[in-house]
């Protein structure tokens, strides 16, 4: 039983992040402007941190976050 129950999380928890993501996606496509800072945000962590993929992500993550409250997330 704890093992459909473990699977089962994951399941509604792999649903939940795709909707996230699917979110993120659809804000960016009908929102210039965080597009626009988004992209710049990106384009310079991955200039500055072209071999660490832990401070890149750190680096996005504020502006992520602030995008996922937006939507309602």
């Amino acid at each position: 039983m704890a093992r459909f129950r473990a699977l089962f999380s994951w399941k509604r928890y792999k649903e939940f992040r795709t909707k996230k993501y699917i979110a993120f996606r659809n804000y960016l496509r009908t929102h210039k402007e965080d597009r626009e800072k988004y992209s710049v945000i990106k384009l310079q962590a991955a200039i500055k941190y072209p071999t660490d993929i832990d401070s890149y992500i750190e680096t996005k993550s504020p502006c992520i976050t602030e995008i996922y409250k937006k939507c309602g997330l």
